[in-house]
Parts: C-alpha cells; sequence; structure tokens
C-alpha cells in the first residue's frame, strides 16, 4: 500500500528532525527541504499530499512558498511557525493556509491536526487537470485519456505520468522521476517510470513533547 507523503519545510534541522521521527512512527514518508527554493523543486519531484511550511525560511519566504503551492495545486498545507500574533495567523489564513500551528507545539497535537487534515483532502484529487497534445490526465479519478481510449493509472503510474506531463519537452532522468531521494516501498521504481513514460513516448496506454523554535 502506497505510503502518505509528507513534505517538511523547515530550516531548522532540530526541528525537522523531531517531526520526521513523529511522522514516521506514523507511518508517513517524508522529505524535508531546508530552504523555500528547495521546497519548490522537491514539491514538483516528491508531490506529496500535505505540506508542512515554515514562514521564515531562507532563498524564499514560506509566504511564497506557499503561494506558489495553491497557484497551481490544492494540496492542504500546515503552516507551523514562531509568528504567533494574530495579524500573523490571519495573514496566513488569508494566504490560503488550511490550518495554523504556532511554535512551540506538541508535536502529538501536530500528527493529530495532520491526520485530520488529510480525511478532509487526498492529494491527486486536488491537483488540476492537464491536457498535453491530444491527452488528458485527469487527476480526480487517476484517469489518463487519449481519444476514445482511456485508461485508470495505479497511483505510481500517475505521480510519475503527472511529472512528465506538468514538464513537456524537459528532459527528466529516471532517478528525478521516481524520486528527489533514496528510493522506500511504495515508491515508483525504475520500471514503474519507464512503463508511465510509454504514452508520452509512443502514444499508447499505460499498463494497467513540545518543540520549541529561537525564532
Amino acid at each position: 500500500m502506497e505510503k502518505t507523503r509528507i513534505l517538511i519545510v523547515e530550516d531548522e534541522e532540530k526541528i525537522a528532525g523531531i517531526i520526521r521521527q513523529y511522522a514516521e512512527k506514523e507511518g508517513f514518508e517524508v522529505q524535508h527541504s531546508p530552504d523555500g527554493k528547495r521546497a519548490i523543486r522537491d514539491f514538483e519531484f516528491f508531490a506529496p499530499h500535505l505540506v508542512l511550511l515554515d514562514r521564515m525560511l531562507p532563498e524564499k519566504s514560506g509566504e511564497e512558498v506557499l503561494s506558489w503551492i495553491k497557484k497551481r495545486t490544492g494540496v492542504p498545507v500546515i503552516m507551523v511557525t514562531a509568528k504567533d500574533m494574530e495579524p500573523d495567523i490571519l495573514d496566513g489564513y488569508g494566504r490560503g493556509a488550511d490550518d495554523y500551528v504556532v511554535k512551540p507545539f506538541s508535536p502529538r497535537v501536530l500528527m493529530a491536526r495532520i491526520k485530520a487534515l488529510l480525511k478532509r483532502s487526498t492529494g491527486p484529487s486536488f491537483r488540476e487537470k492537464i491536457h498535453f497534445e491530444d491527452v488528458e490526465i485527469r487527476p480526480e479519478d487517476l484517469m489518463w485519456k487519449k481519444g476514445n481510449r482511456t485508461a485508470v493509472l495505479s497511483h505510481r503510474e500517475f505521480e510519475i505520468l503527472y511529472l512528465l506531463a506538468r514538464h513537456p519537452g524537459r528532459r527528466s532522468p529516471r532517478t528525478e522521476a521516481t524520486s528527489s531521494s533514496p528510493p522506500a516501498q511504495g515508491r515508483p521504481g525504475r520500471r514503474a517510470c519507464s512503463q508511465c513514460s510509454m504514452p508520452t513516448r509512443r502514444g499508447r496506454s499505460p499498463p494497467p513533547g513540545r518543540v520549541r523554535s529561537p525564532g
């Protein structure tokens, strides 16, 4: 069974490590981005179902990353930040955050909020449809359609095909298309990558405690 993927965008290694520890204990697959620029890259290639996003980040701010995500997808975002004033919290929600957690926080409570938010949303179903030449990719039902031909994709196939369609004409190495981190259980392998690449190349249907922060 495929694991739910969570992207942690946090420049403080200690905090990110604690969140990762609790998240992996809950059975989530985790990717950590230490800055805003890396977060955007990891978001595209890791294809998370949920993002935990700090506001004060190097390279790109949390607000910029949040805006980038929400303009493209409906993947839920929880802001995790030391900015605890009411105007900051309201601003976060106003920018599209689905939840707002203030540091210091309880990792157990954070996990509970993650689970509650995931129950209300599923990553792929919130993404926009993609039309690439005469191919349509429909995230809401994991469907691949070309003319009168359709095929239901597995989650692995969908993630890879969606990535390739988002970057038409761009060469994506196998290691990049399958993951931005080492392979793990439930992650697309090289064989899946090759199979899912077929529709775009040949026009054929694919195979069936508390955490504290100084700032």
